[in-house]
């Protein structure tokens, strides 16, 4: 069957690149999926996956399988007709449990959980190499708008123990009382990789917010897949100082991710998926 994704960063005129939720949902799954392409005005499809996408005169036009794809609460931080979009589809997939479990309770159609995983490609044969001692350097990737939130909490721990943080994002974060231990790098996926190996581990708190609860680990697989350790609360921070603890739990995420986290696993559950709606329709 031939399936066109119609991804956010195309809605929206954006480079790819610059969407990460594009790359994820959308590229990824490409560079895996035969029988999959990013969608083409004028191309026939049998399947059009919206990734945070919604076009009512395409969903009306198209009579083929349709599928939503959510990372994001859009019914409430868009104003989404998500009950009136659900019966235009035939189902909607999403990122996360939260996400999973609040349109379970409001909408009708089948909502399918697809986690965020990594396109072992991308990560290629890189791996953290951990060595004994202190860490010195702890990292953070993301967008700019929710990096202020999930570090302010943690900065103080960071002078404390007089770690340097590297900053990868849009634009620049900055906090007067750590600013002399920080370095900002742009991102770029081209340098991601090498950027996020110069860390001896990641930071990924939850936002601080009620959108919280919506958001997916993907920051964490893919820190995962080079084998770097991510702390999510204090506890964890703590904990990977140490570089003995930092290797043994680098060494089990990098094959946790492989088990459980590969782009191919997503690939198959949307085929499953459109297998049974196929099924559904005869």
């Amino acid at each position: 069957m031939e399936v066109g994704i119609y991804t956010f960063a195309k809605k929206h005129y954006r480079n790819i690149e610059k969407c990460g939720s594009s790359m994820i949902r959308g590229q990824w799954l490409v560079d895996h999926w035969p029988e999959a392409e990013l969608y083409r005005e004028g191309k026939k499809y049998d399947v059009i996956i919206f990734q945070k996408v919604w076009l009512e005169e395409l969903y009306d036009g198209f009579d083929g399988i349709k599928i939503l794809d959510l990372c994001d609460p859009e019914w409430i931080q868009s104003n989404w007709p998500i009950k009136k979009i659900a019966k235009k589809v035939d189902a909607i997939t999403v990122s996360s449990k939260g996400l999973y479990d609040e349109l379970k309770k409001i909408v009708d159609c089948e909502v399918i959980w697809i986690d965020d995983r990594v396109n072992l490609d991308y990560v290629g044969g890189h791996k953290k190499k951990h060595i004994a001692g202190r860490a010195e350097t702890v990292g953070w990737f993301g967008y700019s708008g929710n990096g202020f939130n999930v570090l302010d909490p943690v900065k103080g721990h960071i002078y404390t123990e007089q770690l340097k943080l590297n900053v990868i994002s849009d634009k620049e974060i900055r906090f007067p009382t750590i600013n002399s231990q920080t370095k900002f790098k742009e991102f770029s996926w081209d340098k991601l990789i090498f950027d996020l190996l110069e860390c001896d581990f990641i930071l990924n708190p939850p936002l601080n917010n009620s959108f919280g609860k919506y958001k997916s680990l993907n920051k964490t697989y893919l820190a995962w897949a080079l084998g770097i350790p991510v702390a999510h609360n204090i506890g964890e921070f703590k904990e990977f100082i140490d570089g003995d603890k930092r290797k043994l739990a680098g060494e089990s995420v990098y094959n946790i991710v492989r088990k459980d986290f590969d782009i191919k696993q997503s690939v198959k559950q949307y085929q499953e998926l459109i297998k049974k709606i196929c099924n559904n329709k005869k």
